[in-house]
């Protein structure tokens, strides 16, 4: 603590070198790391005594500024550095303090709990103990580095540090998905951990969502720029929440749609019962590839026509087992109000002509249809012939499967696309390097035309593949879309 005293009253003498700073930082992590090793941070008491015996005051955090997290939050502050390079300028922060990643496990009986997945969440944190240049007294703060910038020592200002990239590669870390993933494809009836909508951080009613879903054969770490690229802004930071949907993959597309709608219902009825809230009526959705047709989805009135793509006769006059219900709720739908503006990257609004390819069919025969898909195909053949639309006996599994519904030939795609959006839309288009006129040209995956949209506010063309989404300009063009969203609310 005397050479953290020191440091400061240098700093504020306007003496704050870089070896004063670091001597400072070294100092503040052997406090943070002393306080660990006794107690999680939420076991943290308002004040004790260090082994030096000095006495310091832990700010409780939490109120109406959002300045300091609280100390309560957490269960573990890790002092670690981030594992790799990042080509966000702005993800690491020069300054005073120490940069953590603050450790929130899931737990059930949270109210959140249901939105966190089992890595829990891991929150940016920056170790600042301050000092009162005259009686000396010692409070440690543990701010969020998205809401201060700078803190006053003695009559001056000093810049805290930051480390973005530490919690989010953290959460975010593609090792983790790997597993789910390839479940989520091959055998979606298995994917039941780590599904569904997960939140960043704990929900405020004052920050907008910005909602991301991932497409086929992946899972949220694609999006680890695009966190990045928002949660370091210093005007969007402090404005906005990142929350992600995952999902089996296996799936067809109407499905799992159906889930991203319930998910958002559900995170409503838990954050926003009333409605009320801010943020949340003015939310952003991101899509990537199939996770973009999840998104359109969302905010599109279905009326009776994606009934009709399976059933000549109206919902009324067909009768449904317990199980295809469920086809019946994902093909009868409302648009979302809270979702205000959408993003599509690289989305196969027309389909997308690898699905017809060999290779994909070879796949697509390793995909295990779990037992709800097979059971809602049985009552589709066991309905009267005159039920059921005649050009759907002719699809392989009814038309219901992952793969298969992303064919251009699909039955979805011209009802998809025959709907108006609720809500203006952007497009981020991959080319593959290609001089042709944009008609002619393609992102390897899908090809412009499928992804272009006359609608869109936006368009973006970005010299890259499919994967377009975790290139660093694609995290740029996304930050400006919300950065004109956030402008476009006020």
């Amino acid at each position: 603590m005397e050479r953290a005293s020191e440091a400061w009253r240098r700093m504020a003498a306007g003496q704050g070198t870089a070896q004063v700073v670091a001597g400072y930082d070294l100092a503040v992590a052997q406090v943070v790391d002393e306080l660990s090793a006794r107690a999680a941070p939420k076991q943290w008491p308002a004040k004790l005594v260090l082994a030096d015996g000095h006495v310091l005051k832990v700010d409780p955090g939490g109120g109406a500024a959002h300045a300091a997290w609280s100390p309560r939050l957490f269960d573990a502050l890790h002092t670690r550095r981030s594992e790799h390079a990042t080509p966000v300028a702005q993800a690491v922060r020069a300054g005073a303090g120490v940069a953590l990643d603050g450790v929130r496990e899931r737990s059930p009986r949270a109210v959140d709990g249901l939105f966190m997945n089992t890595k829990g969440q891991h929150l940016p944190v920056t170790a600042v103990i301050e000092f009162d240049t005259r009686s000396q007294a010692a409070v440690l703060h543990l701010y969020d580095p998205r809401e201060v910038r700078t803190v006053k020592a003695g009559a001056r200002r000093i810049e805290v540090a930051a480390d973005f990239a530490l919690p989010v590669e953290q959460v975010l870390d593609g090792r983790f998905f790997l597993t789910p993933m390839l479940t989520g494809l091959f055998r979606p009836e298995r994917f039941q951990i780590n599904q569904g909508l997960f939140l960043q951080e704990p929900y405020r009613a004052d920050k907008v969502p910005v909602v991301f879903v991932h497409g086929l054969m992946s899972d949220p770490h694609i999006w680890e720029n695009e966190v990045l690229s928002l949660m370091s802004d210093p005007e969007i930071g402090p404005r906005v929440q990142c929350w992600w949907f995952t999902y089996p993959t296996g799936l067809p597309v109407a499905l799992s749609a159906m889930r991203l709608r319930d998910s958002m219902a559900e995170a409503q009825k838990v954050f926003d019962p009333a409605g009320a809230g801010p943020g949340f009526k003015h939310a952003m959705m991101v899509g990537h590839s199939m996770g973009g047709l999840l998104t359109r989805m969302q905010v599109e009135n279905s009326g009776e026509d994606f009934w009709h793509i399976w059933y000549q006769k109206p919902p009324s006059q067909v009768p449904l087992s317990e199980t295809s219900q469920v086809l019946r709720k994902a093909l009868i739908f409302e648009a979302n109000p809270r979702i205000t503006e959408t993003v599509f990257i690289a989305t196969p609004h027309r389909g997308a002509g690898m699905a017809d390819s060999w290779l994909a069919r070879q796949a697509a025969k390793l995909i295990r249809a779990p037992q709800m898909v097979i059971q809602i195909a049985t009552s589709l053949a066991t309905l009267d012939v005159e039920m059921l639309n005649p050009e759907r006996l002719s699809l392989t599994g009814f038309g219901l499967t992952s793969v298969g519904s992303l064919s251009p030939g699909h039955p979805l795609f011209p009802v998809l696309n025959s709907r108006p959006m609720t809500a203006p839309c952007h497009s981020i288009i991959g080319n593959l390097g290609s001089t042709r006129p944009l008609v002619e040209t393609s992102d390897g995956a899908v090809p412009y035309t499928s992804s272009h949209l006359d609608q869109a506010e936006s368009e973006k063309i970005l010299p890259y593949w499919h994967g377009c989404v975790e290139r660093i300009e694609c995290a740029e063009e996304v930050t400006r879309l919300v950065r004109e969203h956030l402008h476009g609310r006020n």
